[in-house]
């Protein structure tokens, strides 16, 4: 990346950083992130589907260590969409800052889920999706409004990747267990 990204802070290690920052937050506010979803687990039970309930219990309660999807999944769309600029190792170290920077974010959104309002929950994803656009234009630094297309198609994609792998292995992981 032309040499630009030694003047910043290493990628895995801001991702680790910011995550056991929210790991730290989570457990000194004692936020229950399961407890706050709105789910219908009662009506998946009755309907003989438990594995289903366990496995989302799974994803929320290790939604920091499925972390790791969303980097792979953010950096092959990105390579997906903006294919021709650079590599695909590239593309995980700005996947790396970029999960970091959401991290923080949902870090801050706790707080204002846990002692504020539940119907707010999302709103990192949508600041997620803003930062990550502007952030997608700062980098590409050519025709924004085509890169700003490409990175909403992009986001949205890597998110419902990141969903599929995230809560594929937490299934996996319910079905296999004991």
């Amino acid at each position: 990346m032309q040499g630009k990204r030694k003047s910043y802070y290493k990628p895995i290690s801001f991702f680790i950083l910011t995550t056991v920052f929210y790991i730290f937050v989570r457990w000194a506010i004692d936020f229950d992130i399961q407890g706050k979803v709105i789910s219908t687990d009662e009506a998946i039970e009755q309907m003989g589907q438990a594995n289903i309930v366990k496995a989302q219990g799974f994803m929320f309660q290790n939604i920091n260590n499925l972390l790791f999807f969303f980097v792979f999944s953010l950096s092959s769309m990105l390579k997906v969409f903006f294919y021709k600029k650079y590599t695909l190792s590239e593309y995980i170290a700005v996947a790396f800052y970029l999960v970091g920077f959401y991290s923080l974010l949902t870090t801050t959104n706790i707080f204002f889920i846990k002692f504020f309002n539940l119907q707010i929950q999302f709103l990192a994803i949508l600041a997620m999706l803003g930062y990550f656009v502007y952030a997608m234009i700062r980098f590409f630094q050519k025709r924004p409004f085509l890169v700003a297309f490409k990175s909403v198609l992009a986001y949205f994609f890597a998110y419902l990747l990141y969903g599929f792998l995230a809560f594929g292995f937490s299934y996996l992981v319910v079905f296999l267990s004991p």
